[in-house]
């Protein structure tokens, strides 16, 4: 043999090593299928998947619908997403991304159904009871409240009492006051006229004026009850009122004197003069008390003079009424009323017995009063019940638009 054909044996049994592991790799790439990171799935159902070994460790794929993954060289069965109404993408279980109506259309429902279960409130609020019902009749002219009950809470979407709720009788307008009542779940007209006998009358709510917590609208409502007696100028013979042509009987004096009573005997009213509809509207809807603006002994009624303020606010439709620097212990408390004539505001505080700290300081009191009829206000701030006698703050005036 020629000198040095073998003088390098470790060098040819290394090259010999290394060519045997390139064809077991080899071999390994034919038997291993598809991994996470690119080709495709084998054919076959996902048992014949999982019967096929030489896959990589933790290697994901789908067949189908159903995602696989592999565990000790074999592919197994992760989950089936057709059961959840999902689709296999890259070996995980995902939601179908267009093209698929049914699964559209399974999301929207659920959606629909998660906003029931949120409490989603799609109703508006509706009139569940009124008093007078609705076409009560023989009520008497001296009948002085009327009460409006809704199915929920209301509140106001720019209400105001004597514009968007009325009573007339006839083609007279009736005057009356309007609070709320029952947080907002009633509403009580107190009326401050007595009613002309035998008269139909209607109560009208206006649309789009009153909402439920949720923002839908109120879409308006009416109802109407008759009063017993016969009217001025009506001769149908039905005196009474009740709709059935019975009279009172001839000898009824007393009937005889309301029918024929003269509602002006000096002859001096006005015809053409314009009913009154003036409304007292005005309702206390909440106060709070703020901290103290200044440490006890620290102030001086010159330096936190006690005074009131008026003030519209458009974006809420109230007015606030504050007393300044109201002199009050730490610990105190105040309870606010009002008592309205007409375009005056009269507010009255109570100071009820509370556990005192021993530290007086001064503080605002903030009143907002709704429902109040476009005018200039008049607003007198008590610091003291109405029985009482205190001197009053000096008198604001506020304009509601």
């Amino acid at each position: 043999m020629p000198a040095g054909r073998f003088q390098d044996p470790d060098r040819t049994i290394s090259g010999m090593i290394s060519l045997l592991f390139i064809l077991m790799a080899l071999s390994m790439g034919l038997t291993s299928g598809c991994s996470s990171d690119g080709g495709d799935a084998p054919d076959g159902d996902a048992e014949m998947k999982a019967d096929t070994e030489g896959c990589l460790e933790n290697a994901v794929d789908c067949q189908g619908a159903v995602a696989l993954v592999c565990l000790e060289g074999v592919w197994r069965t992760a989950a089936d997403c057709s059961e959840t109404g999902r689709v296999c993408v890259d070996g995980h279980c995902k939601e179908p991304v267009g093209g698929d109506e049914d699964a559209d259309d399974e999301k929207e429902t659920d959606v629909e159904e998660e906003a029931e279960d949120d409490g989603g409130d799609r109703q508006p609020p509706r009139i569940v009871d009124t008093v007078p019902s609705d076409g009560e009749t023989g009520l008497p002219t001296t009948i002085d409240l009327v009460l409006i009950s809704f199915d929920e809470p209301v509140e106001s979407n720019g209400f105001v009492f004597g514009r968007d709720v009325s009573i007339r009788a006839g083609e007279t307008n009736i005057l009356f006051s309007g609070v709320f009542r029952s947080e907002f779940t009633q509403m009580r007209l107190e009326l401050l006229t007595t009613l002309p006998k035998g008269s139909t009358c209607t109560v009208t709510l206006a649309p789009d004026t009153l909402q439920d917590a949720a923002g839908n609208l109120f879409a308006g409502d009416e109802f109407s009850f008759h009063i017993e007696g016969q009217a001025d100028g009506d001769s149908d013979g039905d005196i009474d009122g009740d709709g059935d042509g019975e009279e009172i009987p001839d000898g009824d004096d007393e009937a005889e004197i309301e029918t024929d009573e003269d509602p002006d005997p000096d002859g001096d009213a006005d015809p053409d003069a314009d009913v009154d509809t003036w409304v007292n509207g005005g309702f206390l809807d909440g106060y709070r008390l703020t901290d103290c603006k200044a440490d006890p002994g620290t102030f001086t009624p010159d330096s936190h003079p006690p005074s009131a303020a008026a003030v519209w606010n458009a974006e809420g439709s109230f007015v606030r009424v504050t007393h300044v620097n109201a002199v009050l212990d730490r610990c105190g408390s105040v309870q606010p009323y009002i008592l309205q004539d007409r375009t005056a505001l009269n507010l009255y505080e109570i100071y009820p017995p509370t556990p005192s700290c021993g530290e007086e300081c001064p503080r605002d009191i903030e009143m907002d009063i709704r429902f109040l009829l476009p005018e200039t206000y008049t607003v007198n701030v008590h610091p003291c019940p109405e029985e009482a006698a205190c001197e009053s703050l000096p008198a604001v005036n506020v304009q509601v638009p």
